[in-house]
């Protein structure tokens, strides 16, 4: 799958209201991440979180999903700044944090 941080997606979204393009843009990272590799980066050192492979795909599913951004980039020049490891890292700490507040 092609995963985007939401902050990225943001700065995406908003570069191409103020972009003059037309027509589909792909907005995402460019880069394939496997969904087994996404849960054991979000589990860390945890047990896992899922058992992969334990449903067979879907009829139809693609193996590789992965967006082009050349357009997206060539349109805004915005690209990607936040790695999924900060993503995740962002995103537990935002989980504790909301965590001991309530």
């Amino acid at each position: 799958r092609d995963l985007l941080d939401v902050r990225d997606a943001g700065a995406a979204l908003a570069g191409l209201a103020l972009a003059s393009v037309q027509g589909v843009v792909n907005v995402g990272s460019g880069v394939p991440v496997r969904l087994d590799a996404l849960a054991e980066a979000v589990a860390g050192a945890g047990a896992p979180l899922v058992r992969l492979g334990a449903r067979p795909l879907r009829v139809g599913e693609p193996l590789v999903m992965v967006a082009d951004p050349a357009r997206l980039i060539a349109a805004t020049g915005v690209t990607p700044r936040y790695s999924l490891a900060e993503t995740i890292a962002d995103a537990r700490a935002h989980w504790r944090a909301t965590a001991l507040a309530a």
